[in-house]
């Protein structure tokens, strides 16, 4: 890979790929819908003429609290098309911290899927620059609220896609993550395209992977680790499939219905994936490897029962990825090498 191609942003690969090959499939919803790259280049590009419609531009803000779907992350993109900041929450978030990510990111306008917009009206008199909701998903209505509630069908209706569009460059923001907040709130950390693509390219080496990987993903949009995917499979031309929540149960089933390749084991994934019952069957799976953060001290054996090749990393919101391992663990006491 070239460092020209390292440097062309998500969005305009995304564009390049739905070009030149506009069927190819994308993302898929594990148990629901599934898009092409031409799709969702489309899509994405009808959410960006649609926040235009709502006043927003370059350096707006947009609160997101929703899970993995092909909307939330075609709604991101078209974000970024007309240079508005997403900043993502926790889905897990309400009252006091709610308050706090949406004054402290200055949102007029938030996205949410439907069944967070109660937590909105709870919270809405201590957030009063909050204007517009944007519900993704099914939607019965909420009784008074504060601010105008709309419809991710009512808004997208009868929009053209936008068509003019200036080209994305490597320092413009991707998003806005929010850290842990381990030592206070929680802090806003603005990503750049640049930053993330060349954290993804350290997450996994990017050498062996073509249009017929598929990295399997089930991670919350309001951490890194849930974009990671996205970031990481138009580069070579691979499928993503997504799921709104890990699941011990479903886990497999979903890598061997969809042929996934590979796929990230954070935390304690590892733990609960240990403890299901082994089989014979454990390492007839299509995945051939995965990244594992924290690596567990027993990986060897994690690689054998299962059948993959394992690397480990490090690395913060704040940061690309610093330290990585690549393909190659050779002391299970370390994160790898600058």
């Amino acid at each position: 890979m070239s460092m020209t191609q390292r440097t062309i942003t998500v969005p305009e690969q995304l564009r390049a790929r739905a070009t030149e090959h506009p069927d190819r499939p994308f993302i898929v919803e594990a148990g629901g819908r599934g898009v092409s790259y031409g799709e969702f280049h489309a899509e994405s590009l009808t959410w960006a003429a649609a926040y235009r419609s709502l006043g927003l531009g370059a350096g707006d803000t947009v609160m997101s609290m929703v899970s993995p779907s092909v909307m939330s992350f075609a709604s991101w993109i078209g974000m970024c098309w007309v240079r508005v900041i997403e900043a993502s929450c926790n889905t897990e978030y309400r009252g006091q911290m709610l308050t706090y990510l949406l004054n402290h990111s200055r949102c007029k306008v938030a996205v949410v899927d439907a069944q967070f917009v109660d937590r909105l009206v709870a919270v809405a008199g201590d957030a009063p620059d909050l204007e517009t909701v944007v519900v993704l998903g099914a939607f019965d209505g909420v009784g008074q609220a504060p601010f105008r509630v709309i419809t991710a069908a009512e808004l997208l209706a009868g929009v053209e896609p936008a068509r003019d569009l200036e080209p994305l460059e490597p320092w413009d923001i991707a998003m806005m993550i929010y850290t842990s907040g381990t030592t206070g709130p929680s802090k806003g950390v603005l990503i750049a395209w640049a930053q993330i693509q060349l954290g993804s390219l350290g997450l996994m080496p990017l050498d062996d992977f073509d249009e017929t990987d598929a990295f399997y993903s089930p991670f919350p949009m309001a951490h890194a680790s849930g974009r990671a995917a996205f970031c990481i499979m138009p580069q070579c031309g691979g499928r993503i499939v997504i799921r709104e929540r890990f699941s011990a149960t479903h886990y497999w089933e979903d890598i061997t219905t969809h042929g996934c390749t590979t796929t990230a084991i954070i935390g304690a994934m590892a733990a609960f994936l240990w403890a299901q019952p082994t089989s014979t069957d454990d390492a007839k799976n299509s995945l051939k490897r995965a990244l594992m953060m924290p690596l567990v001290p027993h990986y060897e054996a994690f690689e054998e029962r299962f059948g993959l090749q394992l690397t480990t990393c490090y690395g913060m919101t704040e940061v690309p990825i610093v330290f990585s391992a690549h393909w190659d663990i050779t002391d299970p006491m370390s994160c790898g090498v600058v």
